[in-house]
């Protein structure tokens, strides 16, 4: 941050073997509790996620590809998840699940892996920045340790998978305000929005809102302005070739159906971050990371005419998030005055940024201290406690969620309780070990209502009125019983079930209908306007005396078809590029 006259800042080479194992002990570490205790933790999320993962995983299994609706999980109901949710991320863990076999390994490999991305980014950002390997490493230990990476192995909410991934967006928007002569390089820029738009949207959503300050300062800064506009339209295109499918399925879907909005929150004020003494959490920055942010936050204002335009954009930024998530605004009233913001709906969100940046911050600031030699160990030392002590917080946040595994009350680690099938807890706890995938999804079966399509004369808001929730409890999941649902060869559902009455009858199925579905009822096709449905998009149709049969597909725009091909052309056309230029530079 503070330039010193005649003194220059030089980064040494580091041990990257020895950074992995320590990264990885640090991991090992965390998700340590859930390996002698021999336990899944039953987040609020997990069987959403679980549910994602299953379809993918059965899709590979079976060689049955359909993006877009679930054939295999969300009780085979047709809804559309995958097109709208980390498509790629979805099906790399389908095929974590292949090799795994079983959701109590999966849960710990995906949560040691979200640990390790954690850190391994962040270590890589301050490596960018030129920070020194010790000090480094120690910067990766506190962001691999806190809530907002941690929430997804403590609760398997995704933004933790987000957090995992962030560091990796702030390396081209710093190299942007260093480089007056050529701020924006496609690749670099594309690689990690490609990443976290694959991964999980909202997060690229706050990210690119976190990056804008410092491309603008970059645009304004440049000479070349012409140049950086047409490099970033590189980059975008470059992310578009990337994401094909992601981009094209999502637009699909998104624009010929009105989908469901979140529900929102009432009381945001409660899902916003505090400043505490006591340790890291979802919704408390706790003593670590409070007293880091407020003294990074203090030495920069002390030392403002002689920091660099970089390290001001880096403290300003993150403070800004770290208020945006915090209690210290009215995020009760604030929705209300501009309704956009219930679309992130908990504030807690915002902190990522606010790891990254100030931590990024906190960094380079003990770069310089590198520099006195007086003060350079009691700065290492102090800094190195901190880690210690955040990764042995999220330890006893893990043991204590690890715990409940072991009780009666399986469920005690988030709100599940209601949507258990089968109460019994040891064969719960045998459903989850189980390598048939199916029995634990069968075991606890949640309505969540996200991305199902309403109808084109509803408001979302009068939907969420009526509960969803429970709408699809009582339309999808409970609705089950009377009905045979397989997968055909082309990757279709079919729906069989007997009408036992000598009468034609209205009958509700458990089945989604999109604007883009295709219907045969009994042999005779049938476009998705001929057929009445519920408040959340279930299927009402015209049943006949005796056996009657229903065939479901989906047929996407036709662009959807040359998605794949150009997705995998485009990588690995840059692959053979960037080896090309690589040979070509060392020669």
């Amino acid at each position: 941050m503070k330039k010193k006259k005649g003194t220059q800042l030089s980064i040494d080479s580091p041990n990257w073997l020895l950074i992995i194992i320590v990264l990885c002990f640090a991991a090992f570490i965390m998700v340590s509790p859930q390996v002698y205790l021999h336990s899944v933790i039953l987040g609020n999320d997990i069987m959403f996620h679980f549910n994602r993962f299953y379809e993918t995983y059965m899709q590979i299994k079976t060689g049955n590809f359909n993006f877009f609706q679930s054939l295999y999980s969300f009780q085979s109901s047709g809804r559309i998840i995958t097109a709208f949710y980390g498509a790629d991320f979805a099906y790399l863990q389908g095929l974590l699940l292949i090799i795994l076999k079983s959701w109590f390994k999966y849960q710990l490999v995906s949560s040691f892996s979200c640990f390790f991305i954690a850190g391994a980014s962040m270590f890589w950002l301050t490596y960018k920045c030129k920070v020194r390997t010790n000090i480094g490493l120690i910067i990766a230990l506190l962001y691999m340790s806190s809530s907002a990476v941690s929430y997804y192995p403590i609760a398997q909410a995704f933004t933790g998978w987000g957090a995992a991934l962030m560091p990796l967006l702030f390396v081209p928007a710093i190299e942007a305000l260093k480089d007056k002569e050529s701020p924006i390089r496609p690749l670099q820029l594309a690689i990690p929005v490609t990443l976290l738009l694959s991964t999980h949207l909202l997060s690229l959503v706050i990210g690119i809102l976190a990056i804008l300050p410092f491309y603008v300062i970059a645009f304004i800064n440049t000479k070349n302005k012409l140049n950086m506009i047409f490099r970033l339209a590189e980059s975008i295109g470059l992310t578009m070739l990337f994401s094909a499918n992601t981009i094209i399925g999502f637009i699909d879907v998104y624009l010929s159906n009105k989908i469901l909005s979140p529900s929102p929150i009432s009381q945001m004020l409660s899902q916003s971050m505090s400043f505490s003494l006591e340790g890291n959490s979802w919704g408390n920055y706790g003593l670590v990371f409070t007293a880091i942010f407020f003294a990074v936050i203090i030495y920069f204002f002390l030392n403002w005419a002689k920091t660099s335009l970089t390290s001001k954009v880096i403290v300003i930024v993150g403070a800004f998030f770290m208020l945006l998530s915090s209690k210290l605004l009215p995020w009760n009233s604030i929705p209300h005055m501009f309704k956009f913001v219930s679309f992130f709906q908990f504030p807690q969100r915002f902190s990522v940024i606010a790891f990254v940046l100030l931590l990024l911050s906190f960094a380079l600031i003990l770069q310089e201290s590198k520099l006195l030699k007086d003060v350079d160990k009691k700065y290492y030392i102090l800094t190195l406690l901190c880690a210690l002590f955040s990764i042995f917080n999220v330890y006893n946040l893990m043991y204590d969620q690890s715990w409940h595994w072991n009780t009666n009350d399986l469920t005690a680690a988030g709100n599940n309780k209601s949507s258990m099938v089968e109460k019994d807890p040891q064969k719960l706890r045998e459903a989850f070990y189980n390598k048939d995938l199916n029995i634990a999804l069968k075991a606890i079966q949640k309505g969540t209502p996200d991305y199902l399509p309403v109808q084109k004369n509803v408001e979302s808001s009068d939907v969420l009125k009526q509960n969803p929730y429970e709408l699809y409890t009582n339309q999808i999941i409970n609705n089950n019983v009377h009905f045979n649902k397989t997968v055909t060869s082309d990757s279709k559902l079919r729906l069989t079930w007997t009408n036992n009455s000598n009468e034609e009858s209205d009958i509700q199925l458990p089945i989604i209908i999109y604007n883009h579905s295709t219907v045969t009822l009994n042999g005779k096709k049938l476009t998705p306007n001929e057929i009445k449905t519920t408040q959340i998009g279930a299927a009402i149709v015209t049943s006949s005396p005796g056996k009657n049969t229903l065939v479901i597909g989906y047929k996407p725009f036709v662009l959807f078809k040359i998605a794949f091909p150009i997705k995998i052309l485009s990588i690995l056309s840059t692959i053979i590029y960037v080896i090309y230029k690589y040979k070509k530079n060392k020669n």
